[in-house]
């Protein structure tokens, strides 16, 4: 008999605190507070930084996600610029094998297996904005998509009439140099200029050649001078050569 009595009351007690919980769970409203568990951050690294891989676009989004590359490599000393520079305004590094087999900057000839980078651009176009600046000197655009093989050609993407003219003898800002080695990228993808022969960044002899080549064929006046018009056709000539 003692040991039914015990089995009994055992029972009694469950069901008194079930109810209980039940009864506080009908009775908590919605301005009670409720503890979550925030997942951890991965750092692997130890930069400083969150680790945050990013898929591709599936088939169908509306938007692709580009993203502003500042920093690659295969361990912390690769990255640990970017955590310098780029960490107080939001930069994050994924881990390329785990992310999109989008276009990433070669390391030693071979994809790097970090990137950092600026998270998220709402296009391409933005994305160029921002690393069409000397602060973004060789950095990287790149979009989510499996299909990406180039980095994106900024000329491609924005505004035409925020591509700057390159002349001879012009100072030669970090801007500056930046255009004409995007520009010389562009010449060299529609055919008409070999880049092992230039000095990148150099509007120099064999660039401004170039440039007369194309004007003169695209029926413009060959002057040598990359203006609006000079950058509308080289666009149409080499913009879908890229994959991007």
């Amino acid at each position: 008999m003692t040991g039914l009595r015990l089995v009994v009351m055992l029972l009694a007690a469950v069901v008194g605190l079930a109810g209980g919980a039940a009864t506080a769970l009908m009775n908590r409203t919605s301005d009670d507070p409720v503890t979550v568990t925030e997942p951890t951050a991965e750092d692997p690294l130890g930069l400083g930084m969150d680790m945050v891989n990013v898929p591709c676009a599936q088939k169908g989004d509306n938007a692709v996600r580009s993203l502003l590359v500042v920093g690659w490599g295969n361990n912390d000393r690769d990255l640990s610029s970017s955590e310098a520079d780029w960490a107080g305004v939001g930069a994050r590094y994924l881990e390329t094998s785990q992310s999109c087999p989008a276009a990433w900057p070669f390391k030693s000839a071979k994809r790097p297996q970090y990137a950092a980078y600026l998270p998220d651009f709402v296009s391409a176009t933005t994305a160029c904005e921002a690393k069409m600046q000397a602060v973004h000197k060789g950095d990287f655009v790149t979009r989510m998509l499996s299909t990406s093989g180039d980095a994106v050609p900024c000329a491609c993407v924005m505004d035409r009439a925020d591509l700057p003219p390159i002349t001879e003898g012009q100072p030669m800002t970090t801007e500056a140099g930046m255009w004409t080695s995007h520009y010389q990228q562009m010449l060299a993808k529609a055919g008409l200029l070999d880049l092992v022969k230039v000095e990148s960044g150099s509007f120099d002899k064999p660039t401004i050649e170039a440039t007369y080549v194309l004007q003169t064929d695209n029926a413009l006046n060959p002057t040598g001078i990359v203006d609006g018009d000079t950058w509308r056709e080289l666009s149409n000539k080499s913009c879908s050569r890229f994959k991007f």
